[in-house]
């Protein structure tokens, strides 16, 4: 199935990457930045939800009606989408200053950052999935590739217990604050699930070099420049 508003996601794609290169000044809305550029920061920031939401609109409408597989590649190419849509829809509040002097300090920007940047490990690692063929001819072991999604997934999902932490202040030493424990135990047992995941991915990338099955020369049967020298 082609994909869907090639154009639209071109387009939002350029002035997703120009608005970027300014909205990082929410970032600075606590340190004490004049007040017109604070404004026009929230502004921009606002703004570049418009650019990425139409991206991921395109992207599911692509999937709707399509005929769908689950090799490894495309499970972390749809957990991306997902774990994206969520760290957008959590930080699109940080636009506003009133609620980022809030927010800002505690340990639910540990829990957005964690989805956002989530979501982009998941898209670079389904890339290698699905690149790996090209590169060295051969899979990586799909059994072991599940186990390393669903690990990785699971343990960045774990997360959202941060998110409750509203009151908690990040880079504190220690806390007198008891309650706050069973939620940070939940994360660290999802980061103690997801550093596992990726022991298992650096092991399948090691045996799938000699031991990977054979790939051919077009395994996906993609249309794509990079496999355009297949014969498949």
């Amino acid at each position: 199935k082609p994909l869907y508003g090639k154009h639209y996601i071109i387009y939002s794609l350029i002035v997703g990457t120009a608005l970027s290169v300014i909205v990082w000044v929410h970032h600075m809305f606590v340190t004490g930045i004049d007040p017109l550029l604070r404004e026009f920061m929230s502004v921009t920031t606002e703004l570049i939800s418009i650019p990425f939401s139409v991206l991921m609109i395109c992207l599911i409408a692509t999937l709707y009606g399509g005929r769908i597989t689950f090799p490894t590649a495309n499970l972390f190419a749809l957990g991306a989408v997902a774990l994206f849509v969520i760290g957008g829809v959590t930080g699109v509040f940080l636009s506003s200053a009133a609620i980022d002097y809030h927010l800002r300090g505690t340990y639910y920007i540990v829990a957005h950052f964690h989805y956002t940047l989530g979501a982009v490990v998941l898209g670079v690692v389904g890339g290698i999935y699905y690149w790996f063929p090209r590169m060295f001819g051969r899979f990586l072991d799909e059994k072991l590739g599940k186990i390393h999604f669903w690990g990785t997934v699971l343990g960045l999902l774990l997360f959202a217990s941060l998110f409750v932490l509203t009151d908690m202040p990040r880079r504190v030493y220690i806390y007198d604050e008891v309650t706050w424990g069973s939620y940070n135990l939940v994360a660290t047992i999802g980061a103690v699930i997801a550093f596992l995941a990726q022991l298992v991915f650096l092991y399948n990338l090691v045996r799938s070099l000699s031991h990977g099955e054979q790939a051919g020369s077009n395994p996906w049967g993609a249309s794509t420049l990079e496999w355009s020298d297949s014969d498949g």
